[in-house]
This record gives C-alpha cells, structure tokens and sequence, in this order.
C-alpha cells in the first residue's frame, strides 16, 4: 500500500509540473528484510533492497495497487545479499559504490513494523512514532513509513532543489490511500 501511495504522490507531482505521465515507469529502492520468522522480534537488522519498478502512467489507483503487488512478489522472491555483507571499504567498496551510483533509481522507501502496544515516556503516552529516513547517494526522496499501536506514520525526505514542491507529492501520495481505501470498502460491501 506504500508503494501505490508513493507511486500516487508522483503522478500527481508530474501532473502538476506538466510533465507526461503515459506510461512512466519509475524505479523505487525498497528495504527488505531478510530474516525468516516472525518480523516483530528483534533480531537485529539483516536487510537488503529491491528495485521495485512504479507504473506511474497508470491513472487507476487500484491497477497501479495490482501491478506494484505482482512486482514486489516476483522481486521478493529472489536471493539476495544482506547490505551489510557487501564491501564498504577500500577498491572494492569504491568499485561497489559506482555500480550503486550508476542504477537509475532515486526513490527510497521503508516501510517498518513499530510496537504494537502503546508506549510511554515519564507517564505521557506516545502519540506518534515517524521513521526517520535519509538521502543516500543520488536518492532525492526517500519515504518511510512505521506502524505503531494500530496507526500508520508516514514522513518524506526530500532534496530541496529536488522538490521544492513536496507538499504536492504529500497530497498526492494521502490522495492514492483515500481512495484505495474506497475501493477496498467498495469491494468489501459487493
């Protein structure tokens, strides 16, 4: 559901730029969690990424949902390294990082699952928990997302220069949840 939210948030972002939209596929970086098991014990982190490709020239949010979750299930499915396995230091960490720079991905996302149960600090009691993400590399906007006690925070990182209007990314992305959210209730009351 994130990714159709982010996918969403761009189109509208294109759209009110002018620019074309028809068939624009985007690529997006997404953390993926390589433990097995259940994902809310702590086991430290064990995390890799996927390029995830969003059809942003689909116009229907409900299409655009179908073809991400078909995309990411087919994506999942293949092996890959933890992040933390691959060089960082020395020729080879530089020769790595060249290949990192080359992708044409500069979308990052994550989507993260909080504490299930409320949590408190000196007797107050947590309202919102946000993830906090960062640019890497080219990345000019990173998305992450973390549930926590039944809610769904979500916070956009942007280069300024980048996206000076993020605030029409953010209107976007909240309209694409409204609107799966009619679609699901619509298909659940049929």
């Amino acid at each position: 559901m994130l990714l159709a939210a982010i996918a969403g948030g761009l189109r509208a972002l294109l759209i009110s730029r002018g620019e074309p939209v028809d068939g624009v596929v985007l690529g997006i970086y997404v953390a993926v969690s390589l433990h097995q098991g259940q994902p809310a014990q702590a086991r430290g982190n064990l995390i890799s990424q996927m390029a995830v490709p969003l059809p942003v020239g689909v116009a229907d949010p409900a299409a655009r949902l179908r073809r991400i979750a078909a995309a990411t299930a087919e994506r999942k499915a293949r092996s890959r390294p933890s992040l933390g396995s691959l060089p960082h230091r020395g020729i080879v960490g530089r020769l790595f990082l060249r290949l990192v720079t080359r992708q044409h991905v500069n979308v990052m996302s994550a989507d993260l699952p909080g504490p299930e149960v409320p949590l408190y600090f000196a007797g107050a009691r947590l309202l919102e928990v946000f993830p906090m993400v960062q640019l890497l590399g080219r990345n000019s906007l990173a998305v992450g997302a973390l549930s926590y006690a039944g809610g769904f925070d979500v916070m956009a990182v942007a280069d300024r220069d980048a996206y000076p209007d993020l605030q029409v990314f953010a209107r976007g992305a909240e309209e694409e949840l409204k609107a799966l959210t009619a679609a699901a209730t619509a298909a659940a009351a049929a």
